[in-house]
C-alpha cells in the first residue's frame, strides 16, 4: 500500500506542480527554460530529474504536524454544487472529515489513516486546551481566595462577628428549618442568582449543604425503636427481619468493607444490660 501524501515539486521560478491520480501527468516550463513534471499520483513517484527541483513529497512517514498540512481534500461545498476546490485536512470541518471516512468508500487508505490520525490529534489538542483551561481556573480560584483572606483579615472583629452571624442564620433557615436544596439556599435564601452556583460548589457550600441534608436524616434514627428489614425483589422473602429496641436503646450503623457493607449496631443502656440473665441450664460446668 502507497503511503504517499503529496506528490509534489518546486521549480526554480517558485512554480509549484502536483501530481493528484496516477494518470495525472503535469509539466511547467520554467523561467530558465527547462521543462519540469511530476507524475504517479498517490501510487507512485515519477518526476524530472533537472537537478534544481525542491522535493515537496510527504507520507505518512512525516510528522502529522506536515501531513495535515500537505493533504488537501477536492470538495464541491456541503451541497455538492459549488466549484471544485482543494481544502487542506488542518481546515477541514470535523463533522466534515467523518463524513469522508463515513461516504468514501474508496477512499486512499493513507488518506483514510491520515484524517483518522488528524481526528486523534484534535481530540488529543482539546483535551489538551481543557488542561490548560482547568490550570487557569485554578490559578485564577487561587488568587481570588487569596485576595478574600486579605479582605476578611482587613474587616474588624464586629464586622466578622456581623457577617459570620448573617450568614449562618441564613444557612441555618435554608438547611434546618426549612429543609430547602441547594438551590433554594443559594437563591431563595441568600438571593443570589445562577452565577453563584459553581462559585457555592468551588467554596464547599454544596459538600456542607449534603453533608448538614443527610445528618439531620440521621439524627432522626436516634429516636428508631424498631428494626425491619424488607427483601423487595421478585426471589424475596418480604419482611425478613424485625427487632424490637428496648427503652433506652439507641442504634448506630457504619459502612465497612471500602463502604460496601452496612452495619447496624443495637448500643443498650448500663440498666438493660444488668437486667439480662442467661437462661436456666440442667447440666452442670466442670
Amino acid at each position: 500500500m502507497s503511503n504517499i501524501i503529496r506528490n509534489a515539486l518546486q521549480t526554480p521560478d517558485g512554480t509549484i506542480i502536483e501530481s493528484r491520480s496516477v494518470h495525472d501527468y503535469v509539466t511547467h516550463v520554467d523561467a530558465n527554460g527547462r521543462e519540469y513534471m511530476v507524475d504517479g499520483g498517490l501510487d507512485y513517484i515519477r518526476r524530472s530529474a533537472n537537478g534544481d527541483e525542491i522535493d515537496l513529497t510527504v507520507t505518512l512517514d512525516d510528522p502529522h504536524e506536515v501531513v495535515r498540512e500537505a493533504l488537501t481534500w477536492g470538495t464541491y461545498g456541503p451541497n455538492g454544487d459549488q466549484p471544485l476546490t482543494y481544502v487542506k485536512l488542518s481546515d477541514m470541518e470535523t463533522d466534515h472529515i467523518r463524513a469522508c471516512l463515513k461516504n468514501t468508500p474508496g477512499m486512499y487508505p493513507q488518506f483514510r489513516t491520515a484524517m483518522e490520525n488528524e481526528l486523534k490529534h484534535r481530540s488529543g489538542t482539546l483535551l489538551d486546551m481543557f488542561s490548560e483551561l482547568g490550570e487557569s481556573i485554578a490559578e485564577a480560584r487561587k488568587e481570588y481566595e487569596g485576595k478574600l483572606e486579605l479582605w476578611w483579615q482587613g474587616l474588624s472583629q464586629q464586622e466578622r462577628e456581623d457577617a459570620f452571624y448573617a450568614v449562618i442564620k441564613r444557612m441555618y433557615g435554608a438547611e434546618v428549618k426549612d429543609r430547602g436544596s441547594y438551590r433554594y439556599a443559594l437563591y431563595d435564601v441568600f438571593d443570589f442568582d445562577e452565577s453563584m452556583y459553581g462559585r457555592g460548589m468551588d467554596c464547599g457550600y454544596m459538600d456542607l449543604h449534603n453533608i448538614i441534608y443527610d445528618g439531620i436524616d440521621q439524627g432522626k434514627m436516634k429516636r428508631v425503636d424498631r428494626i425491619e428489614v424488607i427483601d423487595h425483589r421478585q426471589t424475596g422473602a418480604g419482611r425478613e427481619l424485625v427487632k424490637y429496641l428496648n427503652k433506652g436503646d439507641q442504634i448506630e450503623f457504619d459502612l465497612q468493607d471500602d463502604d460496601r457493607t452496612l452495619k447496624i449496631f443495637i448500643e443498650g443502656n448500663k440498666e438493660n444490660d444488668n437486667d439480662f440473665a442467661w437462661p436456666a441450664c440442667d447440666v452442670a460446668g466442670p
